[in-house]
């Protein structure tokens, strides 16, 4: 532990409490002598080998009002946090302490080389378990307990504060600056186990002023800051600050969700934490008997159906915008209790496709028998923002209960070099120049059609021309068809200068062995990729490799086929991805074919004038 204190001018310590209305900083349990100075010094942190209470910790009335710990308190039991022992996302345990003085920790640690580790780390909230334990009214431990764990917690959060006085000053892009919202929410859990303490209630302020003076705006950070400010305010009882908290809270409750329930985050996961977040803070409100606005709540009771429809066969999230592969919470909603227990529990979705108008498309054969399902998803909408992907226009694709086509996923944020790899065009099922740079596109959904066993969307996406990127315009026609097993795919692009073009594919891993580029016929179900060669403009070749994605929550290598046209200023590919034994595709005439597929057909047009692929 450094021996560097927090120094504060007598007028700071006498202006903090003013900056946000009512005086916060007195400490009822010590006992402070008169003059400038000792008011100075109560509002420095302890030494944290001196910190002592002398009160004991009771069930809280209301019960503990903590804002979450996100997750962090589960891998972190009692035991291993008094021995100064921290795990953080799952990359191991880390002695953070010393052995003889567990709470004097090393606060600069950095043992993974992961920023996201060092920034949940300083966030405090791997030590949420003690504290959830005080709290509970059955706990099961004396006082003695209580008050041994309690003061743990104030020694290691003193010991940050001490060795960190200036990461109040924190800047932006720095695990000090990420950490601030988060710890902001920790130091009210704590406070409200601990009230009273000058020096708690003062960094409580630091935070509070910190991120009144950061706001990061209508996105999950944002929100974050929000609740930390909104839980100081209710923690020190003071007005200001709960309605400059109430302020954003309403400011970003306009677009955090649309009418249809679905997240701005542009991301299936951070949509989930936004709805649970956002609840959380519903909580808040409702505990000073404030509510969210009405649009708000109205919308976030669509969230859960929304969810229900981005749910995997498997009952996992598909994984689009920066999200990560894993199972389904059903967040007490019936239609996502029944996407996530497989049809056991709950009542399904009333509609077995969905179109929302944010950018997302979903789709499966029905919501029984999630064994043999087919699913697809199609992503369109704005242009990229927040935890978004280069994926418009890509789809991903499940036959008779089997993963196909994949989206590339999410390998988080330390690093940057994969990440980018990973949320870039070239990481998803899609249409794209690769001789040129491609900028950031908007794309519409122009039109759609279903059937008894099929439906068909068309999308639109433009790519303005820039400094260094062509005007590219890309029309991707789709027909999902349930009872054959089969995609197909017609894709038009045009750009302001020739380009080569690439139709991309990828496959979920483990299918490298039974992919099927040949079309030959086969004894058992095989995915296969089958370009038409009557259009004009078929690709000159198909190439076989592998990519690097998240499948399952693990790095693995997919195969990837791209189908490659020659050097030009428009292409026209039509491709038919499958899942069968014997796939066979006939020229009827102009954009008219007969698909067979193990024994059963259908005909299919692409109709130009109507912009779509169609069952005639």
């Amino acid at each position: 532990m450094n021996s560097l204190r927090l120094r504060i001018t007598t007028a700071t310590a006498v202006l903090l409490p003013l900056l946000f209305g009512s005086s916060v900083l007195a400490d009822d349990s010590v006992k402070t002598p008169e003059g400038a100075e000792q008011i100075v010094t109560s509002l420095l942190p302890p030494e944290p080998s001196t910190i002592e209470i002398n009160f004991t910790p009771t069930t809280l009335p209301q019960g503990f009002f903590c804002p979450g710990f996100n997750s962090l308190h589960i891998a972190n039991p009692t035991s291993e946090i008094l021995a100064g022992r921290v795990s953080i996302k799952d990359l191991g345990l880390y002695q953070a302490g010393l052995v003889e003085k567990p709470y004097d920790i090393n606060w600069q640690a950095d043992p993974y080389q992961n920023s996201t580790w060092r920034t949940w780390f300083l966030t405090l909230k791997w030590l949420g378990t003690p504290l959830s334990e005080i709290a509970a009214p059955n706990s099961g431990l004396t006082d003695q307990q209580k008050r041994e764990r309690l003061v743990f917690v104030l020694q290691v959060t003193a010991d940050l504060l001490i060795d960190n006085p200036k990461i109040i000053e924190a800047l932006p892009r720095t695990p000090e600056f990420g950490s601030m919202a988060h710890r902001a929410q920790f130091l009210s859990c704590l406070a409200e186990l601990a009230p009273g303490l000058a020096w708690l209630n003062k960094a409580l302020l630091d935070h509070a002023q910190h991120i009144t003076d950061n706001d990061k705006g209508d996105w999950n950070q944002g929100l974050d800051q929000h609740l930390g400010l909104l839980s100081i305010g209710q923690i020190l009882k003071d007005d200001t600050i709960i309605q400059e908290a109430r302020r954003r809270l309403e400011r970003d409750a306009e677009t955090a969700f649309d009418s249809q329930g679905v997240s701005n985050e542009q991301s299936i996961s951070y949509g989930v934490y936004a709805y649970k977040r956002w609840q959380v803070a519903s909580n808040r409100l409702a505990r000073i008997g404030l509510t969210l606005p009405q649009t708000i709540q109205q919308a976030m009771k669509e969230t859960p159906t929304w969810l229900a429809h981005a749910t995997q066969p498997d009952a996992t999230y598909t994984p689009l915008g920066e999200s990560f592969v894993r199972p389904v919470e059903d967040l007490g909603a019936q239609d996502l209790e029944f996407a996530t227990t497989q049809g056991v529990r709950g009542v399904a979705p009333a509609e077995r496709f969905k179109v929302y108008t944010s950018g997302y498309v979903f789709g499966r054969s029905s919501w029984s028998d999630f064994k043999s399902q087919s699913y697809y998803t199609i992503r369109f909408g704005p242009r990229i923002d927040f935890h978004g992907q280069r994926d418009h226009t890509s789809i991903t694709w499940w036959s008779q209960g089997n993963q196909i086509l994949i989206d590339s996923g999410h390998p988080g944020y330390v690093d940057t070099v994969r990440r980018r790899q990973m949320s870039a065009i070239d990481a998803h099922n899609v249409l794209r120049p690769i001789s040129k740079e491609l900028s950031p596109e908007r794309t519409t959904l122009i039109n759609q059609l279903t059937g008894a066993n099929f439906e068909s969307y068309t999308l639109l996406s433009n790519s303005p021309k820039t400094k260094n990127a062509p005007k590219i315009t890309r029309t991707r026609s789709v027909l999902f068809h349930h009872d054959l097993g089969f995609v197909l795919v017609a894709d038009k692009g045009s750009s302001s200068i020739p380009t080569t073009w690439q139709q991309r594919w990828l496959f979920a891993p483990g299918l490298n062995d039974s992919l099927n580029t040949t079309n030959a016929v086969t004894e058992s179900a095989q995915p296969r990729v089958l370009p038409i060669r009557d259009v004009s403009l078929t690709p000159t070749r198909i190439v076989r490799s592998s990519k690097e994605v998240i499948f399952k929550a693990l790095l693995n290598l997919a195969p990837v086929v791209d189908l490659v046209s020659q050097k030009r200023s428009s292409v026209t590919l039509v491709t038919l991805i499958s899942y069968g034994k014997a796939v066979e595709v006939k020229n009827l005439g102009i954009n008219l074919w007969q698909i067979s597929i193990d024994g059963k057909q259908v005909t299919v047009r692409w109709n130009l004038s109507g912009a779509i692929l169609e069952i005639v």
